[in-house]
């Protein structure tokens, strides 16, 4: 069991309060900063949006949760993600086989602001590239072959890394994980501090950070599952669930998302792990505290 803490007692708090008056992520942000949410539970479509897809059916639409209605989708039947029950931690995942994808719209960002992605994913096979190219294995790139990138891949020297570049085709690279590629089901957060820095976080915990110098950064559309053009380029494996927030998270936001995913998804945290309402002893209650009335 987890010791109690200050801390931790003001964010159970935090938890609980923030249902009541927030709509985002773990209660962190509502629909003007909380862009685009999307989760396995409730909101993918085997059809335009009518029809919940059941296990085994391809999906056509992934739906936002934000209220933003920046719904994910695929009018491509062949190329389509598949829906799956029971992936981890009982919960529902989207399955990728390496040219499935399915695409989000245009997210209103600027160029010139932070931004906070999270990424729940479980890749059971990884092709490496480099973080300055475009091989390898996208577990998130752009719909298509623009400057600007917002991008996750595995890498050579078997890291997983996040990969930006400016509008103008500059700052190519990016930071990398220093825990290796796994089969594991995983969070993997990156951020960007607008003229600061760029961050990378797997499970929790900072694992690289390489300051921001690239000037405008325009989220592009989001693929999520495959490169922008790269035929099986893509994912092996599952998401679960995808956040992006067009600021960058403090520490305590980025503690209380983390810990909400943790507990959805049953991942442990390398660092913060606070949340004791998904321990057995505490009652397990893995979900519960954290849902949202969008």
């Amino acid at each position: 069991m987890k010791p109690y803490s200050t801390l931790l007692l003001a964010l159970n708090f935090l938890f609980v309060t923030n249902i009541y008056s927030q709509t985002g992520a773990g209660g962190v942000g509502n629909s003007s900063s909380n862009v685009m949410w999307l989760s396995g539970d409730g909101t993918a479509f085997s059809d335009s949006g009518i029809t919940p897809a059941t296990s085994g059916q391809t999906v056509r639409i992934w739906n936002d949760r934000s209220g933003n209605g920046n719904n994910a989708f695929q009018n491509t039947a062949v190329n389509r993600p598949i829906y799956r029950t029971n992936v981890s931690n009982g919960m529902p995942a989207l399955s990728f086989t390496g040219n499935l994808f399915i695409d989000g719209p245009g997210l209103g960002m600027s160029g010139t602001e932070g931004y906070t992605y999270f990424v729940t994913f479980q890749d059971t096979a990884s092709i490496v590239g480099g973080i300055n190219d475009g091989n390898g294995q996208f577990i998130l790139d752009r719909t298509s072959a623009t400057n600007n990138l917002v991008s996750l891949k595995p890498i050579t020297g078997n890291v997983y890394a996040y990969q930006k570049r400016n509008n103008s085709g500059g700052g190519l690279g990016g930071p990398s994980s220093t825990t290796n590629i796994n089969t594991s089901a995983k969070i993997i957060q990156m951020r960007r501090d607008y003229n600061v820095n760029y961050q990378i976080r797997y499970n929790g915990s900072l694992q690289n950070t390489l300051a921001d110098a690239d000037g405008a950064t325009t989220p592009p559309n989001p693929r999520i599952g495959r490169h922008a053009t790269t035929t099986n380029g893509g994912l092996r494996g599952f998401m679960n669930e995808f956040i992006i927030y067009n600021f960058a998270l403090n520490t305590t936001q980025t503690i209380i998302v983390n810990n909400y995913l943790s507990a959805k998804y049953n991942i442990a945290l390398s660092s913060n792990d606070l949340y004791t309402n998904d321990d057995a002893g505490n009652g397990n209650f893995d979900f519960e505290h954290f849902h949202q009335v969008a």
